[in-house]
Parts: structure tokens; sequence; C-alpha cells
């Protein structure tokens, strides 16, 4: 098993690679990109540590970052070379759990099926809204990876690898470090309980954790559970089995250590997603309008607020920014360009606010340079301004295809 785990450190830097976050650092200070200068030698020196029974997990370094609605979560980061490392064992010891993958999960990987993860999961809720399951508890599990009992998932995980090294590598994993100084968390980390939010194989314990409330969930043939990690929607026919399932719910994931939102809050309500009484609801950053769904109005915002963070980076020249900002709108348009989703109208609505943002920060940086914005002061006709905004790469949402 740990010679299989060493033919993956390249096939997994080689993903870890593209990133779109290359800035991201550890408690050692490398970023992906600091780390590429040097790949070869930085990935022998890993598969001499683990042939020798040496390597060891790092302290993970806490990153605060923004949430969209306005407020911070801390996130742990570990070291490039350890997610490199995590990401091996993953591939490798997947396998293994097969028979704790529910298929309600759309957070694990169905190798049999063509569409994967959450345009599979919103696929799978508009096939079931269309026959009639329209009465939707939604809710997610408050601090999930925080509350997953450790001792629980290493049990099972030690059960299923008989790999002594291997092992040792997950329990590291599991029983991860953080660099305290650096945490803003008041109450800091449990010993006990919690598994890293930002490690490759945080959604595989996930997954184990929560295998038992799956299947007691598809034991009841009158509903359905739609999971991607701790965000859920149940689909029922009547209003009475919805109110019911949300009781079965909070019971099931409490005997877990589990809990949600109280009923009636903003992220635990039943609704029906049909007339009459038609409400809407929104599940992995998409609302429902029935079997219609739309990137929804928060997702959005975070977009457009991210635009602006990134146009704001006095980091990156102007052709930097340029050509994040396209690579961040392509990501969009592969993210949500999707044939059973209705985004059209939201897509190209980000794409010409990122053009016309793009095109703000272009005038403004001539501005500060030449005291004049040249498409002010000079006198161009409108054929052109056309070349002049195409020669600097302004106009660009021509260069994207959404359906």
């Amino acid at each position: 098993m740990l010679k299989k785990i060493i033919s993956l450190l390249k096939p997994s830097w080689k993903v870890l690679s593209k990133h779109r976050k290359k800035d991201t650092k550890g408690v050692d200070g490398v970023s992906i990109s600091d780390f590429a200068n040097t790949a070869d030698d930085r990935i022998k020196e890993i598969i001499k540590q683990l042939k020798a029974g040496t390597y060891s997990f790092s302290p993970l370094q806490p990153t605060v970052i923004p949430k969209s609605n306005g407020k911070t979560r801390e996130i742990l980061v570990g070291t490039v070379a350890d997610r490199i490392v995590s990401k091996a064992i993953l591939e490798v010891i997947k396998p293994r759990f097969q028979k704790y993958f529910s298929g309600s999960d759309y957070s694990i990987r169905n190798e049999s099926a063509d569409l994967q993860g959450i345009p599979a999961a919103i696929k799978r809720a508009q096939e079931k809204l269309a026959e009639d399951y329209v009465w939707v508890f939604e809710t997610d599990i408050i601090d999930f990876f925080g509350k997953i009992p450790k001792d629980n998932v290493l049990r099972i995980i030690q059960s299923e690898i008989r790999d002594v090294k291997v092992r040792k590598l997950i329990e590291e994993i599991v029983r991860f470090e953080v660099n305290l100084d650096r945490s803003k968390k008041e109450e800091g980390y449990s010993d006990e309980d919690g598994v890293a939010q930002g490690s490759s194989i945080s959604p595989l314990l996930a997954a184990i954790y929560l295998s038992s409330f799956d299947r007691d969930m598809q034991a009841d043939p009158e509903i359905e559970l739609i999971r991607y990690v701790d965000d859920l929607i149940i689909l029922c026919k009547t209003e009475n089995k919805a109110r019911e399932i949300a009781t079965t719910v909070e019971n099931k994931l409490g005997d877990l250590g589990l809990t949600i939102h109280p009923l009636g809050s903003e992220k635990t309500r039943i609704i029906r997603a049909k007339r009459p009484n038609q409400e809407t609801f929104t599940f992995l950053g998409l609302t429902f309008n029935y079997c219609d769904v739309d990137i929804s109005k928060k997702k959005k915002d975070k977009i457009e607020e991210d635009f602006g963070t990134l146009l704001a980076d006095t980091r990156l020249g102007f052709f930097e920014k340029r050509l994040a900002l396209v690579r961040k709108v392509s990501g969009l348009i592969d993210q949500y360009n999707k044939p059973h989703y209705n985004t059209k109208d939201s897509l190209n609505s980000l794409t010409n606010t990122a053009e016309r943002m793009i095109k703000a920060k272009f005038s403004e940086d001539m501005t500060q340079i030449l005291g004049f914005n040249p498409f002010d002061r000079i006198k161009l006709n409108v054929t052109q301004t056309q070349k002049l905004s195409r020669f600097f790469g302004l106009d660009f949402k021509g260069s994207f295809e959404i359906m």
C-alpha cells in the first residue's frame, strides 16, 4: 500500500499544482508556486522519508477567509508536501471504503455515474421534485467537521487498513496539531473531536461517519435524502412527512453527537417547492424555483465582491489582474454552465460585470499614469473604441460560450 502511495505522489502534485490559490502557505511558509520551483527534489525527499518511516505531518496553519455573509471563518492549511501526501493516501485507501458510500452523499465520487458532485445532486433533486416530492426539509450540521469524534473514525479506518506505516500516517492526519500562535479561535481545537476541514481526506472521513445516518434515511421509501458533506435536503410528498423527518434527523444526528440549526431558523426550514404557496430554497449555492435552478443571490453578490477584491490587489499588475479575472469567469462558466441549470442570464450578467469592472480599472490606472482617461480625452469613434478595447483585452465576454 505504501508503494502505491509513493507512486501517486507526482500525479497528486500535478493536480495540486493547478490549484487556483497558489500563494496559500502552511507553517513552513512554502506556497504552491514556491514548491514548483524545486518540485522534483522536494518529492524525492518525501519519498525518502516515507520509505524510511520518518515522514511526519506538520502542524496546520490557521488561515482566516471571508464568508459570503460578510463574516469570516478559520480554516486549517497544511504544507504543500502534506497536501500531496494526503491526496495520494486518499486515492489509495478510498476503494477500501466503498461499502460506506451510501449514494446519498454527492461529495463522494460515484465511479459508475457520468454526472458527479454538485451537478449530480442538483439533477437528483430536480428529478424528485418532478415526481411530486415537493415538501423540502433543508438544514445543515453545526460545526460538522469540528464535531466528528476522532476515535470513532480511526477505529473504522484501522479495521480496513493493515499497513502499519499507512495507519500511522492516517492517524497523524486525524489527530492533527495546530499552530495555535496563529489561531483566532478562543476555544482552540479538541484532542477528542474534529477533523481538519481543509484536508483532502476529510470528506472521506465525513462519508464514513455519516454512512449509518444515510442508510437510516434510505430505509424510509417515502423520502429522498440528498447530502453534500454537511449540507442536506430531504424531499417528501407531504408536509406531515417533512415534519416527521425533521424530528428523525435531529434525533439520528444527535445519536452521532451532531446537531442541526433549530427548525424555523434561516438554515433549517420546511418549505413547499411547488404551487400553491410555492417557496424557493437554496442548496449548494443554487436557488430552486421548483425545478428551475439559478445561482443564488448571495453567491452572485459574493462573486462580484471577489471580482472587486481581485482588481484591488496591489500585488498584481493590470494585465495580471485581467488574466486572473478571465480565468475566474472561465471557472464560473465551467461550474455553472450546465444543461439542467437555468443560469444563462446570471452568467451573462456576471461576465458583463467582470468586463465592466476591468474597463473601469483600466481607465482608473491610465488616469493615474497619464493624468487623463484616454477614452475620454482622445476623440475616438465607436469602431476605434472597440478596437482599442480589444487590443488591451478589455472585451472578453465574446470569448465565452454560455448555453
